[in-house]
C-alpha cells in the first residue's frame, strides 16, 4: 500500500465495503475522483478487511465477489489514488458513530469531502447512517455526498443481489449489475480424467476460497491464460452421472484447443448459463449432451459483447 502523505491538502475518501465493485460503487467512485481533481486533491477509497460480517457474524459463512487483490484492482482502475483496507477488529466495530468519525475520517484521515451510499451504516451495532454522518461532520467543516441507490432492470444493484442471482445461475443479470463479466480465478489441478476419455479434456480450478462460485449448472466462458484468451464450456457441480456425493468442481474443456495446463493458473469469464446440472442414463448420453453444449456455446459466445477486467 502507498504511504499516505503527512500533508494531503484537499482529501476525498469513499466509505464502504465495495465486494463486486459494481456499478453502484463505481458511480460512488467517479464523483469522489472527480471532487478530488476539483481541488486538485487526493481520492482515498476506506474500506474494511475482513468484511465486517466476518467478523461480527462468523457462522454466516458470507461469500464474496472478489478477493482483495481483485477488489483493489477495480478500484484503482477508476483512478483512485489511495486504497485502505483498514483491520476490522470488535475493537473497531465498537467505536460509536462520533468516535469513527472524529479518529478515523477527520484525525487519521484528515478527510473534507466523504462519498457514501444511500444505505450506508457505521459505529457500534450500525448505529451510524448518512444523515448522521452529515450531520457530525458538518460541524467540523467536511462535506458528506449521499450517493443514490442505482438500478438496472428496475433492480437495486447491490452486492447482496448480485451474490443471490449468481447463487441461482442468473449470470446475465449478475454480469449486468457488476458492469463487467464475472470471473473465478485460481490454479489448475489433476482431475480425474474422466472428460479427456470422452473426448473434452477439461481443466480443473482451484477457486480462490471464501468468494462465491455461481450455481451448478454448464456455463459458456472465456479463459485467460498467460494473457492469451480462449472460448470454453464450464461444468461446475457434483458430477452427479460418474458417482454419488461427488465434491463440488469447477471444469473447464477449452474449444478447439490441447493445452499443457498443468501449473498454471487460470481466470474463468462467466457468460452465460446453458442449462442446469444433470444426471444422464449414461457415458454416451453424457458425451452427446457435452457437444450440443459445446456447439451452443460457440454460437454464444461468437455473438455476445462481454468485458473482462482482469
Amino acid at each position: 500500500m502507498q504511504e499516505f502523505p503527512s500533508a494531503p491538502g484537499f482529501v476525498a475518501v469513499a466509505l464502504g465495503n465495495f465486494d463486486g465493485v459494481h456499478q453502484g460503487h463505481q458511480t460512488l467512485i467517479k464523483k469522489l475522483v472527480d471532487r478530488a481533481h476539483k481541488e486538485d486533491g487526493i481520492s482515498v477509497v476506506f474500506t474494511f478487511h475482513p468484511h465486517p460480517l466476518k467478523i461480527l457474524a462468523p457462522a454466516h459463512n458470507l461469500l464474496l465477489l472478489n478477493t482483495t487483490e481483485e477488489k483493489e484492482n477495480l478500484i484503482r482502475r477508476l483512478g483512485v489514488d489511495f486504497f485502505i483496507p483498514f483491520p476490522f477488529t470488535k475493537e473497531i466495530a465498537d467505536m460509536v458513530p462520533g468516535e469513527f468519525v472524529q479518529t478515523i475520517l477527520l484525525r487519521g484521515l484528515r478527510a473534507k469531502s466523504i462519498f457514501v451510499g444511500y444505505n450506508f451504516t457505521f459505529g457500534r451495532k450500525a448505529a451510524g447512517n448518512p444523515n448522521m454522518l452529515q450531520s457530525i461532520c458538518l460541524e467540523q467543516g467536511c462535506e458528506v455526498n449521499i450517493i443514490s441507490e442505482v438500478k438496472e432492470h428496475h433492480v437495486t444493484v447491490s452486492s447482496t443481489n448480485i451474490r443471490e442471482f449468481l447463487l441461482c445461475g442468473n449470470i446475465k443479470m449478475a454480469n449486468l449489475l457488476l458492469g463487467y463479466t464475472y470471473s473465478l480465478f485460481g490454479p489448475v489441478i489433476p482431475g480425474n480424467q474422466v472428460g479427456r476419455q470422452l473426448g473434452f479434456p477439461t481443466a480443473n480450478l482451484d477457486v480462490s476460497p471464501g468468494v462465491i462460485i455461481p450455481a451448478n449448472g454448464v456455463y459458456a466462458v472465456k479463459v485467460k491464460i498467460d494473457g492469451a484468451s480462449y472460448d470454453g464450456v464450464a461444468n461446475i457441480g457434483n458430477r452427479p452421472t460418474l458417482g454419488h456425493d461427488l465434491l463440488q468442481s469447477v471444469e473447464i474443456h477449452i474449444l478447439d484447443q490441447r493445452l499443457d495446463l498443468y501449473g498454471k493458473s487460470m481466470r474463468v469469464f462467466f457468460i452465460e448459463r446453458l442449462r442446469p446440472e444433470k444426471k444422464f442414463s449414461g457415458l454416451h448420453q453424457l458425451t452427446s449432451q457435452i457437444q450440443h453444449d459445446v456447439d451452443l456455446a460457440r454460437s454464444i459466445l461468437r455473438t455476445t459483447s462481454y468485458s473482462m477486467l482482469f
